[in-house]
């Protein structure tokens, strides 16, 4: 009897991983693009680090202006933003940090100074 019990104990919590995971992956978007896109209407990258990042202070503003100044020149691939961008979005918290961590690393790799 305790060998059934357990089996449907691991049962239930198995259930409930996969229900949590359903539920992650419907908030993130089929397409782990987390923040590119609400409801199939396209984010301008601007608003997409801002918002996505939940930038708060003015450096976080500032560096971001910089990455979007960046990209429009053409020195920065938008590709490389949006890598960061998606890696910085799984961070439970300080997400603009993480993203400006990342991206100055992925820069380094291409030759660029951000």
């Amino acid at each position: 009897m305790a060998k059934r019990t357990a089996l449907a104990a691991l049962f239930a919590l198995f259930a409930s991983l996969c229900w949590f995971a359903l539920e992650q992956a419907e908030l993130l978007g089929a397409s782990g693009d987390a923040g590119s896109t609400t409801s199939g209407v396209t984010v301008d990258l601007k608003t997409q680090l801002e918002k996505g990042l939940r930038a708060r202070r003015d450096v976080e503003f500032a560096f971001i202006a910089r990455v979007l100044e960046l990209v429009d020149q053409g020195v920065l691939p938008r590709r490389t933003v949006q890598t960061a961008f998606n890696w910085a979005r799984k961070k439970p918290t300080k997400k603009v940090q993480y993203f400006e961590f990342a991206l100055r690393a992925l820069a380094r790799k291409r030759g660029i100074r951000i």
